[in-house]
């Protein structure tokens, strides 16, 4: 390995010569996997302990380190009928690359963005809508750029890959259009829950705005914008609905009867669909959830691609996390390095705005860390 790689893979094995792994809880029964520093992943490897995992890390530090979100009898079996498995977590992986917009966003903003879409699955879906107990879930910062949320549960180990499947496509609003609550209007009879319970407010929210004060007939886009934030094309509102119409039309729990309105309220029935799934939805990477053979990453190991750790966050304190100072090792945050940038970078980073031109630059080691590790970067 080149010069920089080979101060990075001493970096790393100064943290695991004192590492305090933190589970995962029956750790022989799961298969491990690594990816070093040189070479390509390894997987279908066994700890008997989470003693032997320090260990083997303070020895050869891998760059990635994994477990299995499965349990299995014989987890370094190579092939996955020989390993015998007996179930697994399920698991919501939430990263960047499933935000719109975050091509364009800071690091810090992506951070920010993605951990909106942790707590809104922690707190309105797993806790709020399916009645996950707190006690069963585990949230993790990812040590990159998103956040991993595990629920150990006698209820969730034995799901197969399609009943995970339906609880990433509700948590996601898979499939929840306007056209398809026209389609399938025989949903709407009886008692509504869920996702169409909530969008019936606020659909209704959205009709009591356009029916409110002025007898205005055209709805313009910033008007829309006002109420709502967003808007795509101008609305042009039926204004000789009856006062008993507009009633129905800006009431919960008369979903049913907006399926019979004129063209301009259902492009306010549609518009209000799309902005309120946009806004309430949680964006997980799907497969992850429904694989029940998943690797994922292990506690407080580090990430390859950051230097920061995969770090335990207390559901508590999950809106105040900020992981661009909680998960720098504190191995790391002594001393300065040099480091070479082939182009310009700014960030947060504990605590402090750094603003790095290309070139050469004497910086704080956990800086300079990330900054190798994430290819920003090599030390000079």
């Amino acid at each position: 390995m080149d010069r920089s790689t080979a101060m990075l893979h001493s970096a790393f094995r100064e943290y695991y010569s004192s590492w305090e792994p933190d589970g995962p809880d029956n750790i022989s029964s799961r298969e491990i996997g690594l990816i070093p520093f040189e070479g390509t992943m390894v997987r279908h490897r066994k700890f008997r302990s989470l003693l032997e995992a320090r260990a083997m890390c303070a020895r050869d530090p891998p760059r990635h380190l994994y477990y299995s979100s499965a349990y299995y009898r014989k987890p370094d079996e190579r092939s996955m009928e020989g390993k015998g498995w007996l179930g697994a977590e399920l698991i919501f992986d939430l990263d960047a690359d499933h935000i719109p917009g975050a091509s364009n966003m800071s690091y810090e903003a992506i951070l920010g963005e993605v951990k909106k879409h942790t707590i809104r699955l922690v707190k309105n879906f797993l806790i709020g809508s399916l009645g996950v107990p707190r006690d069963s879930i585990k949230v993790y910062f990812s040590g990159g750029r998103g956040y991993h949320v595990h629920i150990q549960d006698d209820a969730v180990y034995t799901l197969d890959s399609d009943s995970r499947r339906e609880i990433a496509d509700y948590v996601r609003g898979e499939g929840i259009t306007f056209s398809e609550i026209r389609k399938n209007s025989f949903l709407l009879s009886g008692a509504m829950g869920g996702w169409i319970s909530s969008i019936d407010r606020f659909v209704s929210s959205v009709f009591a705005e356009v029916y409110r004060g002025s007898n205005i007939g055209i709805l313009k886009d910033d008007e829309l914008s006002d109420i709502l934030s967003r808007r795509n094309s101008p609305v042009i509102v039926d204004r000789t609905r009856t006062a008993s119409r507009e009633q129905v039309l800006s009431s919960p729990g008369h979903l049913k009867y907006r399926l019979d309105i004129s063209e301009a309220e259902q492009k306010v029935f549609e518009w209000a669909t799309t902005t309120y799934l946009e806004r309430e939805r949680s964006e997980i990477d799907e497969p992850v959830t429904t694989d029940v053979h998943r690797l994922i990453r292990f506690p407080m190991s580090l990430h390859g691609k950051s230097g920061l750790m995969v770090l335990p966050v207390p559901l508590d304190g999950l809106e105040e996390f900020d992981p661009l100072v909680s998960a720098v090792p504190e191995r790391f945050r002594d001393g300065e390095c040099r480091v070479e940038l082939p182009a310009g970078f700014s960030v947060w980073f504990m605590g402090r705005k750094f603003e790095l031109d290309a070139g050469v630059h004497s910086v704080d080691r956990a800086l300079g860390i990330f900054l190798v590790a994430s290819g920003r970067a090599k030390f000079v």
